[in-house]
């Protein structure tokens, strides 16, 4: 107690050198007034302020009477707003509309951000359908799509919505997609569906830019599931066509691999022709030059007896009959047998 009891005999002394003709009592009464007065007027000055955050929109709010004011749209910051007045948030970046029943990522703990269940749809009437009778087929679209506020238009959703805009946005893009879906076949959202995606994109954009003054910059068309009677009668028809596609496939590498047989037989009829016309050539080639050494070889010879018959002087008849004896003295004497009767005969019947 004596830090105290120093304190009040300071603030005594100030009070009577301040007001030396002010009775004490009251001189602390005034000085306790005047710092209460401070410390709530500083604590209501403090709670003036308000912040916008800097991924908001902000709308001004009496919170005494209710009234907003939408004439002024506020930009993230800190402003002085008055006591008894707050900021109603809006929106600034993208927010991700989701219609799906997932809960995790595949593969991952992390929660899908869902913001509704899918859409009920149903498809345009089947062309393949000769009896006219279709009327299309029920699915579940999963899609997700992203919108923003303008800044001009940020009084035109209050003044629509209040703080709950979300949901009527939800409504709008359900309806807006229900009834696109409609313009498909149930071949064309596995066939082509980058063309439903952009179909999808601007019936929601056009939906949610003049019902709900929001701007949509995307949209994702993440699964198309169909009844399960129905895609079983799909993922039937397309094994059947695979089967197809796979046979048709055979048949051609069928068609390659005979008509690779087929050139490679011609190849080789083309190969042993050019070798048989080949061997023909040659053998025509070797006989003419023997022909023509034979005719050569007789022509010498001819030369060569003609000077032997001259240089001798012969008569026609002695040549031959040289010619004749040079020929038999050319053959084996085992084999020749000149001027001998045959076997049985008498001397003089061989001799006459």
């Amino acid at each position: 107690l004596a830090p105290v009891g120093a304190m009040e005999d300071i603030l005594d002394d100030l009070i009577v050198r301040a007001c030396p003709n002010v009775d004490r009592n009251t001189a602390k009464c005034g000085c306790c007034f005047g710092f209460s007065l401070f410390v709530v007027s500083a604590i209501l000055f403090g709670l003036s302020f308000d912040t916008v955050p800097p991924t908001k929109y902000g709308l001004l709010q009496n919170t005494f009477t209710g009234y907003v004011d939408t004439d002024n749209v506020y930009n993230p910051g800190r402003y002085f707003v008055y006591l008894g007045h707050r900021f109603i948030e809006f929106p600034k970046t993208r927010v991700t509309v989701q219609f799906s029943n997932w809960t995790k990522i595949a593969g991952t703990d992390q929660n899908v951000p869902s913001t509704a269940p899918p859409i009920k749809a149903r498809t345009g009437p089947d062309p393949t359908d000769v009896s006219g009778e279709s009327g299309g087929q029920p699915l579940d679209l999963c899609i997700s799509f992203q919108y923003r506020f303008d800044y001009s238009q940020i009084p035109y959703v209050y003044q629509m919505f209040g703080l709950v805009w979300e949901s009527s946005f939800i409504r709008f893009a359900r309806q807006a997609i229900s009834n696109a879906a409609q313009e498909f076949t149930p071949a064309e959202f596995w066939e082509d569906r980058t063309t439903i995606e952009k179909r999808m994109l601007h019936v929601v954009s056009d939906a949610l830019l003049h019902q709900g003054h929001a701007i949509v910059d995307d949209l994702q068309l993440m699964r198309v599931d169909f009844s399960s009677k129905y895609e079983d009668i799909i993922l039937r028809v397309q094994l059947q066509e695979q089967l197809i596609t796979t046979k048709r496939y055979n048949m051609t590498v069928t068609s390659v691999l005979k008509a690779v047989d087929v050139k490679q037989a011609e190849t080789q009829a083309t190969v042993m022709r050019i070798d048989a016309e080949a061997d023909a050539e040659a053998r025509i080639v070797v006989n003419r030059a023997q022909m023509d050494a034979l005719v050569l070889e007789q022509h010498t010879k001819a030369i060569a007896y003609r000077r032997l018959k001259e240089h001798l002087g012969w008569s026609t008849s002695q040549f031959l009959e040289y010619i004749k004896m040079r020929s038999l003295n050319a053959q084996p004497s085992e084999n020749i047998v000149i001027g001998t009767p045959p076997l049985g005969s008498t001397t003089g019947a061989a001799t006459g």
